[in-house]
């Protein structure tokens, strides 16, 4: 299949929505189908079970950049550069530099958004923790106060 500049921006500015939003419930099935087929993730049985695995989404900012497959951060950038190589070689028609620049927009908007979700997502768990210590406490008789 051949992306078309709009199908690439519908991708992309999907994906940067999931970011911004901090929700992955939000993420297309477009989306989801590019980057099963395109940037070497498994499909986790359907878009909602991969919406459940990816829920934290730091896990996402990261293999967006490395795959599922790999811990090297420029995996999918040196995965579009091939792409790119084989269309000028004739390997994959003309199938190749469209996938290559959306690749290369996933994983910038992955970076731009990576120290951001840590935090927030950090903090997320932070919060979490100290709930559950709280409950713990106050079931075993400790006052809490805050």
């Amino acid at each position: 299949m051949i992306y078309t500049e709009r199908q690439g921006k519908l991708i992309v500015n999907n994906i940067e929505k999931v970011f911004k939003q901090r929700d992955i419930s939000v993420l297309s099935r477009q989306a989801y189908t590019f980057i099963i087929q395109y940037m070497a993730f498994i499909a986790h049985y359907n878009l909602g079970q991969f919406q459940s695995f990816y829920a934290d989404l730091r896990l996402l900012t990261s293999e967006l950049q490395t795959s599922e497959y790999s811990d090297d951060p420029d995996y999918n950038l040196d995965w579009a550069d091939e792409l790119e190589r084989r269309e000028e070689r004739g390997d994959t028609g003309t199938q190749g530099a469209d996938k290559a620049e959306i690749i290369r927009q996933i994983v910038a908007i992955a970076r731009q958004y990576e120290e951001e979700i840590e935090q927030d997502f950090a903090e997320r768990e932070r919060q979490l923790d100290l709930a559950e210590v709280k409950r713990l406490l106050e079931k075993h008789g400790v006052e809490v106060t805050t």
